[in-house]
């Protein structure tokens, strides 16, 4: 388990953090995401629709049965929480969801991340 040093701040950010470094290792998979949420020229973000739909379609054709059901949900909660939680003015987003439901941390940033990554 991680221990905070005394100089850390106590901010919601350290407190996700924490949680997420005091994740015990088990069998369960948990779906890193970290997404460059800038807009485009138009004010859009097709880029992060066409990466999701990209990246997950290519995850779930890896997957049969509970796994695969199991990861649908929480693809299923990542995109509602990209497209009605996810603050607009975020110009990056690290979302941590595990298949078993019991995580879902999401952590928007003021900066761009400069690319967009997936990993179960």
């Amino acid at each position: 388990m991680a221990t905070k040093s005394t100089t850390a701040l106590e901010t919601p950010l350290r407190e996700q953090l924490d949680r997420l470094a005091a994740i015990e290792p088990s069998d369960r998979s948990i779906i890193s995401l970290y997404l460059d949420m800038r807009t485009n020229e138009n004010g859009q973000r097709t880029h992060v629709d066409t990466f999701l739909r990209n990246s997950f379609d290519e995850q779930a054709r890896s997957l049969t049965g509970n796994a695969r059901a199991s990861f649908e949900r929480s693809v299923e909660r990542i995109s509602q929480y990209i497209g009605n939680q996810a603050p607009k003015s975020a110009k990056g987003l690290a979302i941590f969801a595990s298949t078993a439901e019991d995580l879902f941390e999401a952590i928007p940033f003021d900066v761009p991340i400069e690319r967009s990554s997936m990993h179960l």
